[in-house]
């Protein structure tokens, strides 16, 4: 015997339903609501949501836009929060939710509103993808800038920190540039560290280094090309 499906019962507008849509049709009519802006927002928020909106005076795309990461009240709080900040406020919420793997509503309000976006948060956000990993390298000291500019090269979060560890952690550390150019020109990162440590111990010359590796710009065909190790030990004979 066949069991008998039964489709659920279609939702009954209510009275505060039919309202709010009449209400919306209105705005529409009076050309403070666009229709396109109208029926893109319908379909992620109630007719009384996007009556709620245009009440606040927010603007239809950005809530929409809101919406791709946040519930409804979410929303309206950062779009409250733009109001007095800016539209950069909504455009960074945006951004961090959409990077970040493990953030919560409150503490992208809390990024927004007391760090310091320009030299710090935003950049190890957008390598780390981690909002612990960021704030946890912010009090560490290190530069959200620095940290790009060497993860391009070294390749993972750990080797990042590894050289940042020899190089110390700011922007333009010698250390750290020496460690980019090597990299640059084809030395792993293994032998890399290396040789900053034996930069910053022993004063060598990484040019020097890279010279005797055959690896720099001004190398000749037929120059002596030497090993790593060899060319270490080499460039230690002949510090700077």
């Amino acid at each position: 015997m066949s069991e008998t499906i039964t489709s659920p019962a279609p939702s009954v507008p209510t009275p505060r339903d039919l309202i709010m849509s009449l209400r919306l049709r209105e705005l529409v009519r009076l050309g403070m609501v666009s229709p396109l802006d109208r029926d893109a927002v319908l379909k992620v928020a109630a007719a009384a949501q996007v009556v709620e909106i245009v009440d606040g005076g927010f603007d239809l795309m950005r809530y929409r836009r809101m919406r791709t990461v946040a519930t409804h009240p979410e929303s309206i709080e950062i779009l409250t929060l733009e109001q007095e900040l800016g539209k950069g406020a909504g455009n960074t919420y945006v951004d961090i939710r959409q990077v970040a793997t493990d953030v919560t509503h409150d503490q992208v309000k809390d990024v927004i509103e007391n760090h310091d976006l320009g030299w710090g948060y935003l950049p190890l956000l957008h390598a780390t993808a981690s909002h612990a990993k960021t704030l946890e390298l912010l009090k560490d000291g290190v530069d959200g800038h620095q940290y790009v500019r060497v993860h391009e090269y070294a390749g993972s979060h750990e080797n990042t920190l590894e050289v940042i560890a020899v190089a110390g952690p700011e922007l333009y550390a010698p250390l750290s540039g020496a460690y980019i150019y090597l990299c640059a020109n084809g030395v792993s990162h293994p032998e890399a560290m290396e040789v900053i440590v034996a930069a910053r111990d022993k004063n060598i010359n990484p040019a020097l280094y890279l010279s005797y590796r055959g690896l720099h710009a001004a190398n000749r065909p037929g120059d002596v090309t030497l090993g790593h190790r060899e060319a270490l030990q080499e460039a230690v004979k002949h510090p700077l």
